[in-house]
């Protein structure tokens, strides 16, 4: 009890102060036996010195040092280094796990970080561990078919498809945004693709989503063409389909050669109208 006591002796001055200061200020509240800090707008300068916040976009502490306020941790996502103002543009970044990964600062809005990278062959619906291919959307691996499951915990939901016909040119012939989807958490759950449960027939979703290389956009509730749903995969044990498409519901649409097809179908590699594509096509995954 009188631990309890003197804990809230000391935590009561900081709350109060903190509370009080001012209607742009910081506010504190208990919140399940911890203290919630919120958001404080002003300026920093000498006479706030000491002052912090919880800034909710990068997810981080800061604190305001007397002239800037500083954050107490790095941005550890594209979308991260952007909302902090730390892009320099599309190019490779440094993480603070020490990974070095593809930043994609500008398509649809910016801070896309690259979690699924390879050359000639189409990506499974698994789990996997870093590898340098990450670094880059021209890449010379072949056997890293995984998606990289390092930013489980950190993203928003946002996710990308985009596949390439030539990795060795700048052009992306599929490029599909989705919003506000647990896709990414769902993708890398399990290292064994056979649990991987994704959209299989019968689960119909209708997010918000964007054909990034048609500068065309669907709103949330808008259902796929064909059956009104969409389907990643047949059965969770299939490793032959992972697959999206724009609004032609994924596995055994309408068309199976529409310019918005990706992945794999029954074995069969898509990637837009154009077909396959051979030894130099690419398949890729951005979250944020």
């Amino acid at each position: 009890m009188a631990r309890h006591f003197v804990i809230l002796c000391f935590l009561f001055p900081l709350v109060f102060w903190v509370s009080n200061a001012g209607a742009q200020e910081s506010s504190a509240s208990f919140a399940n036996g911890g203290i919630k800090i919120g958001y404080d707008n002003r300026a920093c300068s000498a006479a706030i010195e000491g002052a912090i916040r919880y800034d909710s976009s990068t997810k981080c502490m800061g604190f305001c040092n007397g002239t800037a306020w500083t954050p107490t941790c790095e941005p550890d996502t594209c979308k991260k280094i952007l909302d902090a103002g730390d892009s320099t543009g599309n190019g490779v970044y440094s993480l603070p796990d020490g990974n070095d990964v593809y930043c994609d600062m500008t398509t649809d809005s910016g801070g896309w970080t690259l979690v699924a990278s390879i050359k000639t062959n189409v990506l499974e619906d698994k789990a996997g561990s870093y590898h340098a291919d990450l670094q880059t959307l021209n890449p010379t691996g072949t056997t890293a078919n995984h998606i990289w499951d390092g930013l489980r915990r950190k993203t928003e939901g946002d996710i990308r498809f985009v596949c390439k016909l030539d990795v060795t040119t700048g052009t992306l012939d599929v490029d599909l945004s989705f919003y506000s989807v647990n896709w990414y958490q769902t993708l890398t759950e399990f290292t064994d693709q056979t649990q991987v449960c994704f959209n299989t027939s019968g689960q119909p979703i209708s997010p918000a989503r964007r054909d990034n290389v048609a500068a065309s956009s669907l709103a949330v509730g808008n259902l796929w063409n064909h059956d009104g749903e969409f389907e990643g995969e047949d059965n969770c044990s299939d490793n032959g389909d992972f697959t999206v498409d724009f609004d032609d519901r994924g596995m055994d649409g309408t068309s199976e050669s529409e310019s918005t097809d990706w992945g794999a179908d029954d074995n069969v590699k898509k990637c837009g109208s154009s077909g396959p594509g051979g030894a130099s096509a690419g398949w890729f995954i951005f979250v944020r």
